[in-house]
């Protein structure tokens, strides 16, 4: 590891503690942090799977309170916007939700946002004064704000963005 490494990270929209996870292999090399998931359906997962992280079992939005949330048939899809491509619902629920700058409490080295289309929200109102991580990883292209906050976007995958400050 390289100096001033902290080994934390955060997670928002953690889906589940090892599919489709960006922090679990770092969680398994000795890494702990944050993860946010408003799916109740996971919360006992993520405590028993992870054990040493922080799982808020809430959602993340510009004003805070309670949202509708939408769950699928496909739960990766779940989301606090409705998505009309003929996925079917099978449940709505309202979930509590908090501003990011209720959420963000410490520094992090890796910040993973993966919220089905908040992820431009959630930077936008980032506590950018206070805490400002090494390394972002988002679903959608936030090329502009990163940009202007000192990021360079170093990786394209097939599902995210990796930008490094």
């Amino acid at each position: 590891m390289t100096r001033g490494v902290t080994k934390r990270y955060l997670e928002i929209g953690g889906y589940h503690p090892t599919r489709l996870s960006n922090t679990y292999r770092l969680y398994k090399k000795g890494w702990t942090g944050v993860v946010v998931e408003p799916n109740p359906e996971v919360k006992n997962l993520f405590n028993k799977i992870r054990p040493k992280d922080k799982f808020l079992n809430i959602g993340v939005s510009e004003d805070g309170g309670n949202l509708k949330y939408y769950r699928y048939l496909i739960p990766a899809l779940n989301s606090f916007v409705k998505i009309n491509n003929g996925h079917k619902i099978i449940e709505i629920n309202k979930i509590q939700t908090l501003k990011i700058g209720d959420v963000v409490k410490e520094n992090f080295d890796l910040v993973s946002i993966d919220t089905e289309g908040f992820d431009t929200l959630i930077l936008k109102s980032w506590p950018w004064g206070k805490y400002k991580p090494k390394v972002i990883c988002v679903e959608t292209g936030v090329d502009k704000l990163l940009k202007s906050r000192g990021y360079k976007l170093v990786k394209k995958t097939k599902d995210n963005f990796i930008y490094c400050s």
